[in-house]
């Protein structure tokens, strides 16, 4: 029998070792200081190598430090310099005339968001449906007064001339304040801080529900061009929307510019404290006053034509004394 080796292998104990290679993020960086440093016409490159003994092989790889003669560098590294300063090389011209955003000062940005976020004429929004959902979108908005009640005109004419009475729409971007932390902070306030006008209570209805109560105590001035027809659909319609609107309690103005369903100023107070109950307390709450409310509320002059034999200041004296007995506020002698 033939001698055997009987000498015990070692064991396995770990990881066969690897040479290391550079991230894509090192190569990056190590190609951008090739490429500056070859521009700018320097004698001596220092160039990180991964291994130094063959020249051949790429440079960008090595570990060790070698030179490179100021005749330029390998041919390899040649095509790369050649196709990266056609790509990544930015031109002096550009990097002068770059500058940082929020190195200008506030008032220069202010006036920035406000070119980019608001309409002189208000946000007019309308309901409408998109697939199955229920949203509300850039529309014509007009006074009720000023023409819906002329209802013997056909309904294609009387939209054509809804869009010729409403105020032309400025086209904005909100979603600049998708851009970043820091402008959404700084110019979500001028967005929601201008004048909304709504075509009927299911637009304000939809729009409250999709900005969400932290948006809603941004509103400061809310515009209502219909108020409805006395259905029980837009009844329901009305009170939903008006008791979404408790969210808004650093509202500064809500104009109701349509005609409310009632002969005279207290029956039309009856009914907006029916519909908005909850608004208002809630206002009044927040703001440490029980009638608070009834001091941002203004009716369109289409409310008090029927009483002739009362001006308007009076008429609107007394809807305001209603709506301040609804809320439990007796009336000033």
């Amino acid at each position: 029998m033939s001698a055997t080796n009987s000498t015990p292998l070692a064991p396995v104990t770990g990881k066969r070792k690897r040479t290391a290679i550079p991230s894509y993020t090192e190569l990056d960086a190590t190609i951008d200081r090739l490429v500056d440093e070859y521009l700018e016409g320097k004698d001596e490159t220092v160039v990180a190598s991964d291994s130094g003994d063959d020249e051949d092989d790429d440079p960008s790889f090595d570990t060790c430090p070698k030179k490179v003669s100021s005749k330029g560098p390998p041919k390899k590294m040649q095509k790369k310099l050649a196709k990266h300063s056609q790509t990544k090389q930015v031109p002096e011209v550009e990097k002068a005339q770059s500058f940082r955003f929020f190195d200008l000062p506030p008032e220069l940005r202010d006036m920035i968001y406000k070119m980019a976020l608001e309409d002189a004429n208000g946000v007019s929004l309308i309901a409408r449906t998109d697939g199955s959902r229920r949203t509300a979108r850039r529309g014509s908005v007009y006074p009720e007064e000023d023409f819906s009640r002329q209802l013997f005109k056909p309904r294609r004419l009387k939209w054509d001339t809804a869009k010729e009475l409403a105020p032309a729409s400025t086209r904005f971007l909100p979603v600049l304040l998708a851009v970043s932390k820091q402008i959404n902070a700084e110019a979500i306030n001028i967005l929601y801080g201008q004048n909304f006008i709504f075509g009927d209570p299911a637009a304000l209805h939809h729009f409250l529900a999709i900005i969400g109560p932290r948006n809603q105590q941004r509103l400061t001035s809310i515009q209502l061009a219909y108020y409805g027809s006395g259905t029980a659909s837009s009844n329901a319609m009305c009170f939903s929307a008006l008791t979404l609107l408790s969210g808004a309690t650093k509202l500064k103005k809500l104009f109701i510019n349509c005609e409310v369903p009632g002969s005279f100023p207290g029956n039309k107070a009856k009914r907006i404290f029916r519909d908005a109950h909850y608004f208002l307390e809630m206002y009044g709450v927040v703001n440490g006053k029980k009638d608070a409310a009834v001091d941002i509320i203004t009716l369109g002059a289409s409310n008090f034509k029927y009483l002739r034999d009362k001006s308007l200041e009076e008429q609107r004296d007394s809807f305001e004394g209603e709506l301040r007995k609804k809320l439990g506020v007796a009336r000033p002698h």
